[in-house]
């Protein structure tokens, strides 16, 4: 509904749709039963962009990260922030934030010199393991117990142990840069820059690349 800013991540509960946005006020939360009903806006504590947005499983929390590099915690029944998560002076911006449940939550994003992928604890807000990538990662998602990221080249990462983020497994992919992956029971799909989609069966075995090439 908005045309001068950009909804980069966005997410849907029963009630309402959180959108993380380019701008000043940070995450959109709109009414379903009336679509054009914006409710408030979640504002970063240091204001600005935001890359993603996310919801925990099982509970009224949401975690947004964007350009300031913090990982803010609200409650989305209060409409309050409850928690700003610093990661450390060489993280530089949020690309991406997940919840595998209530108690452990992945954030990656971009530093100085590359990206960095970043477990935490949520209970205790502890930070349990956090790695250095040259590559940057771009999305993550969990499927099955194991992390997935996408960076800005040509492999998706598979991290068999996405807690302490160990042995990690890449495969590789037709895009030159990675920008979103979804996931199922059976398939992980992933896409970026270079016009098609690919998407791999159990995990790791090629299955089809559809085109987007519409010449």
């Amino acid at each position: 509904t908005e045309t001068l800013i950009e909804v980069n991540e966005f997410v849907v509960t029963d009630d309402h749709l959180y959108g993380a946005a380019g701008d000043a006020f940070g995450c959109y939360k709109w009414e379903l039963e009336e679509p054009n009903k914006l409710i408030t806006t979640y504002r970063p504590k240091y204001g600005g962009y935001l890359h993603s947005v996310h919801k925990i499983p099982d509970s009224d929390l949401l975690l947004c990260g964007g350009e300031d590099g913090i990982l803010e915690v609200w409650d989305t029944v209060k409409d309050e922030r409850i928690d700003c998560l610093t990661m450390d002076d060489s993280v530089k911006w949020i690309a991406s934030c997940r919840a595998r449940d209530h108690d452990w939550w992945t954030v990656a994003g971009g530093t100085a010199a590359g990206g960095f992928i970043a477990t935490w604890h949520g209970p205790t807000r502890s930070l349990i393991a956090k790695v250095t990538t040259n590559e940057i990662p771009q999305q993550i998602a969990y499927c099955t117990g194991t992390l997935l990221s996408v960076t800005n080249d040509n492999v998706t990462t598979h991290w068999k142990n996405p807690l302490e983020l160990t042995e990690r497994q890449r495969v590789w992919c037709s895009h030159s840069s990675g920008y979103a992956i979804a996931v199922d029971d059976r398939h992980i799909a992933t896409a970026g820059f270079g016009g098609s989609v690919d998407v791999f069966e159990e995990r790791t075995q090629p299955s089809i690349q559809l085109s987007l090439d519409r010449g």
